[in-house]
């Protein structure tokens, strides 16, 4: 009998594993073996009609998306911020709305919008970039700010700023107790991609992942995507980026201007400031070498003692950032009715509900919900009859 023809067998991979299903647990909920899924899934076979369309609804993808040939962009590693804890389903969620982004959204939109440019540094980068010491990586991020015609202030707002020069950033909820961001560099068009999570509203802490995934994008766009298995080089890209991250949002000339009394409520007084997290602003001062080694370790006794590893104050008065390029493309393209909403559900092979949170729209943007109707909480199934007896009656009068 034949199957599903076209059936591209990694895009069902690619869809299992954005829904954070094993192969197994698809298998379940098919009702078929696991085996047949992974001869799905490795080409050597393709669903038959009836499974094909339990899969569509299943996993709620049109059935274009499983149709559609996959892309090969090359790009460097996908740098996940607690890569250590995450496990291999959140991976496989971030990996699939990385290549959703690169290769499906934005070459879309690209059709009909121009985004800014990438203006990334040229930088003596050496191939091993891990070589490079603490101070260079100072130095880099005020070469960074330069370019960006940055002062040595605060940054008033990181995710507009990268935007502007070239960065293409999406928030989402990831799902992911484990996963703050995530980002990859394409070398085929020089663009760095970041997503942000939406699970921690914390504006400090988000600004902080946005400018450690920068670091990322400078320092290590050539990582292969296998290097990272390395514990010791997964380690040391982490840490270079936490330190770029650090003197890019506040550079130490400046930093040193503001430092007077190494005490949490002054360090709270500068959050207000620069928009960074007390803890950030902490280790900052140590790395500096502006505070000694056991003030260090009495300030973060102090600072778990108030309660703050949990929440800082200010974390619920500071506004998240929040990204607008994609969802300006989007909705210029709308406006000037250039593609109508049900035009692009139709020509970008995703779930509606997965392109709006990839470009980051409002729900229902593009596929307005379905009016909510619910039973009355004083509904009881023992009703039912005398209910119709009385539309009944009620008709009867007419």
């Amino acid at each position: 009998m034949r199957g599903t023809p076209g059936f591209v067998g990694e895009r069902l991979r690619e869809a299992r594993e954005a829904r954070g299903l094993t192969a197994v647990s698809l298998a379940d909920l098919l009702g078929i073996t696991r085996q047949a899924i992974s001869l799905y899934e490795s080409g050597e076979s393709s669903p038959q009609p009836d499974i094909m369309e339990q899969i569509v609804n299943k996993l709620n993808f049109p059935i274009a998306f499983f149709l559609k040939p996959t892309n090969t962009v090359n790009r460097s590693a996908i740098f996940f911020r607690s890569l250590a804890a995450a496990t291999k389903g959140d991976r496989g969620r971030g990996n699939s709305r990385i290549e959703w982004l690169s290769t499906i959204i934005v070459p879309y939109l690209r059709q009909f919008v121009s985004f800014p440019q990438a203006n990334l540094p040229v930088l003596p980068i050496p191939d091993n970039p891990l070589r490079l010491s603490d101070d260079d990586i100072e130095e880099i991020a005020i070469d960074v700010r330069k370019k960006w015609g940055l002062g040595d202030g605060p940054i008033s707002n990181v995710v507009l700023l990268i935007e502007n020069n070239g960065f293409i950033v999406t928030r989402m909820d990831l799902d992911a107790p484990t996963l703050d961001a995530f980002s990859t560099f394409v070398s085929d068009d020089g663009t760095p991609y970041i997503v942000l999570g939406a699970d921690k509203q914390s504006a400090v802490r988000s600004r902080f992942d946005t400018a450690h995934e920068v670091g990322h994008s400078i320092l290590h766009r050539n990582f292969k995507p296998n290097r990272l298995k390395n514990a010791l080089d997964f380690k040391g890209a982490e840490q270079q980026a936490n330190r770029f991250a650090s003197a890019f949002l506040v550079p130490r000339s400046k930093f040193a201007d503001d430092f007077s009394m190494p005490t949490l409520d002054a360090f709270l007084t500068l959050k207000n400031k620069w928009l960074v997290s007390v803890g950030m602003l902490i280790k900052r001062a140590f790395d500096l070498h502006f505070i000694s080694e056991e003030h260090y370790r009495r300030l973060w006794i102090n600072y778990n003692r108030r309660g703050w590893r949990r929440e800082e104050p200010l974390d619920d008065k500071l506004p998240v950032e929040h990204p607008v390029l994609l969802q300006r493309a989007c909705r210029l393209v709308v406006e000037s009715t250039v593609r109508t909403p049900e035009q692009i559900l139709m020509e970008i092979p995703l779930a509606p509900k997965d392109i709006e949170k990839l470009m980051y729209l409002p729900n229902g943007y593009l596929a307005p919900s379905l009016p909510q109707v619910e039973l009355r909480e004083d509904y009881r199934p023992d009703d039912y009859r005398s209910a119709l007896e009385e539309v009944d009656r009620i008709l009867k009068g007419f």
